[in-house]
């Protein structure tokens, strides 16, 4: 998805699959500049949203990736980063 593109995010927004709790997990993967484009989709997702969302990203491990706060800042779902052996 393009960075701005509103037709995209509007039908994303509106996907009956999606709001109806279709699927379990929905899996998302960026390079490490996805960082905008992951805030525009979650964003606009509800708080009550019914599936798992897990993201996938490149990150050097030689920093501690701020990821996870930024991306609490700007949705209603909530937010952690994934630890061995952590469940959905």
């Amino acid at each position: 998805m393009k960075s701005g593109d509103e037709s995209n995010l509007s039908e994303f927004r509106t996907s009956s699959a999606l709001c109806k709790g279709a699927f379990d997990v929905v899996a998302l993967a960026a390079s490490a500049g996805g960082l905008r484009a992951l805030s525009e989709i979650l964003t606009v997702l509800p708080g009550d949203f019914l599936a798992a969302i897990v993201i996938v990203q490149h990150l050097d491990p030689r920093h501690r990736s701020l990821m996870a706060d930024i991306l609490s800042r700007r949705t209603a779902l909530k937010v952690r980063e994934a630890q061995e052996g952590a469940r959905l």
